[in-house]
C-alpha cells in the first residue's frame, strides 16, 4: 500500500519570515464559525491568496517583522471558540473579539500575551473560569468579558496589574 504526503511550504518572501502568526492564525480561523448572511463575512479575507497582515480584522505592526500586534473583529457574526494558538501570537497587544456569539472557555494560553494591553471578550457565550494566569499580562490595562456564561472566582492576580485603568462590568453566574 501506497502513502500519500502532502507537503505544503511557505514562501518566506511572501510571508516575510513570519510564518508562526501565519499558522497561529490559520489555527484560530479553523476554530471560527462565520455565520455572515451569504458567506461574506470576516472569515473570507483570511485565505492564502493575501499576506496575513491584510485579512480583516488582523492589524501588524510595522517593526519586528510584520508581527501581528491586533485582532479586531467585534460584531462580526462569529461564533466557535478562541483556539489556544492564540497564545503564539506573541506581538498581540489587543484583542476585541466582543458582541460576536463565542462559545467555550477563555483560553489560558492568553496568559502568555505579556505585550497584551486591551482584551474586549464581552457579550459572547464563553464559559468556564476566567484564567487565572492573565495576571501575566503585565501590560493590560483594558479589560472586558461582561455579559458571559463565566463563573468562578475573579483571579487574585488581577489587582497586580498596575497598569489596568479599565475592567468592565464583571457578572459571574
Amino acid at each position: 500500500m501506497q502513502q500519500l504526503t502532502t507537503i505544503y511550504t511557505l514562501d518566506n518572501t511572501n510571508y516575510r519570515g513570519n510564518v508562526t502568526d501565519y499558522m497561529a492564525l490559520l489555527a484560530i480561523k479553523s476554530k471560527l464559525i462565520d455565520r455572515s448572511p451569504n458567506n461574506n463575512g470576516v472569515m473570507r479575507s483570511w485565505n492564502h491568496s493575501l499576506h496575513h497582515c491584510y485579512w480583516e480584522g488582523v492589524v501588524c505592526g510595522p517593526i519586528h517583522n510584520n508581527k501581528v500586534t491586533e485582532l479586531q473583529l467585534p460584531a462580526k457574526g462569529l461564533g466557535g471558540s478562541i483556539s489556544p494558538f492564540i497564545g503564539n501570537l506573541s506581538f498581540l497587544r489587543l484583542i476585541r473579539f466582543s458582541n460576536n456569539s463565542l462559545q467555550g472557555q477563555i483560553p489560558p494560553q492568553i496568559g502568555r500575551l505579556f505585550r497584551l494591553q486591551s482584551l474586549y471578550l464581552n457579550n459572547n457565550s464563553l464559559s468556564g473560569e476566567f484564567p487565572a494566569n492573565i495576571s501575566s499580562c503585565i501590560n493590560l490595562q483594558n479589560l472586558s468579558v461582561a455579559i458571559n456564561n463565566l463563573h468562578g472566582e475573579l483571579p487574585m492576580g488581577l489587582g497586580a496589574l498596575s497598569n489596568l485603568k479599565y475592567m468592565g462590568n464583571f457578572r459571574w453566574n
